[in-house]
């Protein structure tokens, strides 16, 4: 059973309103959840992140996005004890930003289909995502994601900035990632 449920994100689009928040039920155990408004009432929540690999791993501050197909793209600060995040490697107790985009019809997050957003094949922390979703890309239908989040890059180093990473995300080919980019180039917000 949950302890507190926290951390909300809203979001809507294309008559789709949906609902992401931090449920905790323990202080190692923190999960991402999402729930759905169907005009009355909202779905049962589904458990949007995973619990994979070893050692202990904690969702947390999630952001979530709508596109225009009526997919949810929820981000979230993970403390990841995990190994892989869909196919990426991450660092075992690093902080990593991941992203997973979710069907009207979806459960859960699919099994592969989230992705490490933040770089860290350093050893910084990644903490506190958001979302935005529009049309563009290669294709017509082609949604693109933004996401942005700050990021240490080194525990070191107190000093934090912002960074950015957008993804198209095609109905054929699937995910297309582009690369990092900064929008602050210090701690400083220069």
């Amino acid at each position: 059973s949950r302890v507190d449920d926290k951390a909300p994100a809203l979001a809507a689009g294309g008559g789709v309103v949906v609902v992401a928040w931090e449920a905790e039920a323990a202080a190692t155990d923190r999960s991402v959840l999402l729930s759905r408004w169907n005009g009355s009432t909202w779905s049962t929540p589904a458990v949007v992140t995973h619990r994979t690999g070893t050692g202990a791993s904690t969702a947390t501050t999630p952001s979530v996005g709508i596109g225009p197909s009526g997919v949810a793209y929820v981000a979230w600060m993970e403390n990841s004890g995990r190994a892989v995040v869909g196919g990426t490697v991450g660092i075992s107790g690093d902080r990593d930003i991941v992203l997973c985009p979710m069907g009207p019809l979806d459960a859960t997050c699919p099994v592969g289909a989230d992705r490490l957003i933040s770089t860290d094949a350093n050893s910084g922390n990644s903490a506190e995502p958001a979302v935005a979703v529009d049309v563009g890309g290669p294709e017509d239908d082609d949604e693109s994601v933004h996401v942005v989040w700050s990021d240490n890059e080194d525990r070191a180093s107190t000093a934090k900035r912002i960074l950015h990473r957008r993804l198209f995300l095609q109905r054929t080919l699937g995910v297309v990632t582009g690369g990092v980019t900064s929008v602050t180039t210090s701690g400083n917000g220069q």
